[in-house]
């Protein structure tokens, strides 16, 4: 690293502090509103290098941070424009995705560099030293040893210690990384208060700032969101041809790769970055012991869970209606186009009680079980109409008595038959024990919940012993062929996430999956399924009782992509309750949505009429619409 150090004495008040701006003007003018909300003057503002970088505006974003007027240190990217490199200088793995992709980006950013850009790149330090509460800080981009050195939260002490002790700092402002972080050790303090140009690869749009307090000389920082228009930062980036799959960060709130990761940071990858104290906590979602009806919650009444969903019980935040928002693209009213899947929920009794179940399913559901009588209903359907596909779910549909011999004359008639397995269940007792010998020989299609690949996240979400039981199961289906190449068993995995945010990237959550299952239990799947937690039952119940329900539902609104609409699964599949009832979807099903025909029971099936019915929608219906878009298998665009 170049010696070139600036020291701007000693500072006091409230400081604002940055670092990658990456060419976002968007998300640097959303940062401006905020110094000038807080009141905090330009020489109190720092900012940890990277104001070149992936985005659009590079030479809009530098003209801005010199008219502001605060401090800032070079950054690796500056650094290598100054020298007249050729690329980002991120040592990157040779040939990797990021290699590839800096030098698309890159040699954009020179391109659009001014002589005045140059000459104010050529005034920036690159590190900083100031006094501020009592403690000498230093604001370096990589570390000591190399301006583009990567340290996150995992790396090493020692190595943090190293540059402690080179620069007789008591605290440190890092960049670089990406990702936000506070390492306390020692003493001293390693702070690195994330990037505004990029999100921090855990599944949101927001980006990350630190502000820093010096109340009676003692020192207090918080980790602060921000949220601008992702959205014009994105289309920017396509219009000017820069890396697209960059451009889909912005939206999805996930890295393209996690090659510069450590083990535990790439591990991470798409849950929500637990720092934020301006906004509620988000709450992992944790195991239950009871389904709703038994503690007596009024969310068991399908109505008030309408009534939260409409501003009109504990909430009063008014949303704009579902039905007013897809109006416009056509969509007025919603129409089916087929009934290709007749989806049938065969009872809520379940040998687990799931925190994220929207059907409210537990072992003290016995008496909500789908007779015989009514199973033949439906087969009659089924063997009637072009239904291609018969999706059995529950509960743990395996504990109805009727299932095997269900599935069977489904079977005989060809259809293609999902199962919905939790995977516990082959585990819960011998007499499930050969289940996935008779599945391989009823050529079932399997699907079933893992909510991660770690014990301890899938055992907190679904109760202790949870995983461990899941994986025996997993290796009893591979066993057989399931999730083999050419064995014709399919074996897919559902994902949901463990909070109040949306799924990540849908392809990278599959590779991360396979690559831990793979590598730690030999297991083989073929595709992962990311769906969206649907603000219903006990996940809204959650939601309340966290203080989470009006952030989650203007995360699903915000994220709204009118490209989902086309296919969403209301418009080519009958859900048909325990009792026989007929729902556009298995979501309205449990808010008891029933379809909107004279008939509602199967044993009024008119398939004219289903075909001609309006699809019913509420505010739920967001859930499905929200990024990628969500359904029974995952994302529809």
């Amino acid at each position: 690293m170049m010696n070139q150090n600036k020291n701007i004495g000693v500072l006091s008040g409230k400081m604002l502090v940055f670092g990658g701006v990456y060419s976002n003007l968007q998300a640097l003018e959303a940062l401006q509103k905020v110094a000038e909300f807080e009141g905090i003057v330009p020489q109190n503002i720092v900012c940890t290098g990277d104001i070149v970088g992936y985005c659009a505006q590079p030479s809009e974003c530098l003209d801005a941070v010199q008219d502001w007027g605060i401090h800032t240190i070079q950054g690796n990217v500056e650094e290598n424009i100054i020298l007249g490199k050729d690329d980002c200088g991120c040592n990157f793995t040779e040939g990797g995705r990021c290699d590839m992709f800096s030098r698309m980006w890159f040699p954009y950013a020179v391109t659009k560099m001014t002589k005045r850009n140059l000459d104010y790149l050529n005034t920036i330090p690159q590190t900083i030293d100031f006094q501020y509460a009592g403690k000498r800080f230093h604001v370096l981009h990589g570390s000591e040893a190399h301006i583009s050195e990567f340290v996150f939260k995992s790396t090493d002490w020692r190595v943090k210690a190293a540059n402690f002790n080179k620069t007789n700092a008591d605290v440190i402002l890092g960049g670089h990384c990406g990702i936000p972080f506070v390492d306390e050790n020692e003493g001293k303090i390693w702070l690195n208060p994330g990037v505004i140009g990029m999100p921090a690869n855990d599944s949101t749009k927001s980006v990350w700032y630190v502000l820093m307090e010096d109340t009676e000389e003692v020192l207090s920082y918080s980790f602060h969101r921000l949220n601008y228009d992702f959205k014009k930062a994105h289309d920017l980036m396509v219009e000017n041809e820069l890396p697209v799959t960059y451009a889909r960060t912005l939206v999805t709130g996930i890295w393209d790769s996690n090659e510069i990761l450590p083990e535990k940071e790439a591990f991470e990858q798409g849950e929500p970055i637990d720092l934020d104290i301006k906004m509620p906590k988000k709450t992992p979602i944790e195991k239950r012991k009871k389904s709703l009806s038994v503690t007596g919650s009024p969310l068991t009444d399908t109505f008030f869970q309408l009534k939260v969903l409409n501003g009109k019980e504990i909430s009063d935040a008014k949303f704009t209606a579902f039905s007013d928002k897809i109006a416009p693209l056509g969509f007025k009213p919603l129409k089916p186009t087929g009934i290709e899947i007749f989806q049938i929920n065969i009872g809520k009794l379940c040998n687990q009680v799931c925190t994220h179940c929207h059907v409210d399913a537990g072992p003290d559901k016995k008496k909500e079980n789908m007779s015989r009588e009514t199973l033949e209903i439906c087969l009659d359907i089924i063997s009637k109409y072009p239904v291609k596909t018969v999706d059995i779910t529950g509960g743990a549909p395996e504990m109805n008595p009727h299932f095997r011999w269900f599935v069977e004359e489904c079977r005989k008639l060809g259809k293609n038959v999902i199962d919905r397995c939790n995977l516990t269940i082959i585990e819960a007792n011998k007499k499930y024990h050969d289940l996935p010998e008779w599945f391989a020989e009823n050529q079932v299609h399997i699907i079933s919940s893992l909510p991660y690949f770690s014990k301890s996240r899938t055992d907190s979400q679904r109760g202790d012993g949870v995983f461990e039981d899941s994986i025996s199961a997993l290796k009893r289906l591979n066993a057989v062929g399931y999730g083999k190449e050419g064995s014709g068993l399919v074996l897919d995995l559902v994902y949901n996430p463990s909070g109040a945010f949306l799924p990540g990237n849908q392809y990278s959550l599959e590779n991360e999956f396979k690559k831990h299952l793979k590598q730690n239990f030999d297991i083989d799947f073929n595709s992962l399924f990311a769906i969206t937690n649907m603000p219903i039952a006990r996940f809204l119940d959650y939601l309340i009782e966290t203080r989470n329900y009006e952030d989650y539902m203007t995360t699903l609104i915000n994220a709204f992509n009118p490209t989902t609409v086309e296919s969403l699964m209301c418009r080519n599949t009958i859900s048909v309750s325990w009792d026989g009832y007929m729902f556009d979807c298995d979501f309205n099903q449990m808010l008891n949505l029933k379809v909107a025909t004279q008939g509602v029971h199967i044993r009024d099936f008119d398939f004219e009429k289903l075909m001609n019915r309006n699809v019913i929608l509420n505010q739920h219906c967001y859930g499905c619409t929200a990024g990628a878009g969500s359904s029974c298998v995952g994302e529809v665009v």
